[in-house]
């Protein structure tokens, strides 16, 4: 536990939606994690931060779509 990632309110949140987006088109548990943990440091990393505006988290949205 020592190695354990720690995910503040915002950030278990986001990552808790990207879950649910997937598991909603049928993506079993310990994927739809894999992909939305994933989806979250790729997205922080290459922002700088976890925030978006109107637009741009609509863009975001619309990739679950695509998918």
């Amino acid at each position: 536990m020592a190695n354990e990632r720690l995910y503040g309110g915002e950030s278990s949140a986001f990552i808790t939606a990207l879950v649910a987006l997937q598991r909603a088109q049928g993506v079993p548990l310990d994927q739809a994690y894999q992909f939305a943990e994933a989806t979250y440091r790729e997205t922080t990393s290459r922002k700088g931060r976890n925030s978006f505006g109107n637009d741009e988290l609509l863009e975001f949205l619309r990739l679950f779509e695509q998918r």
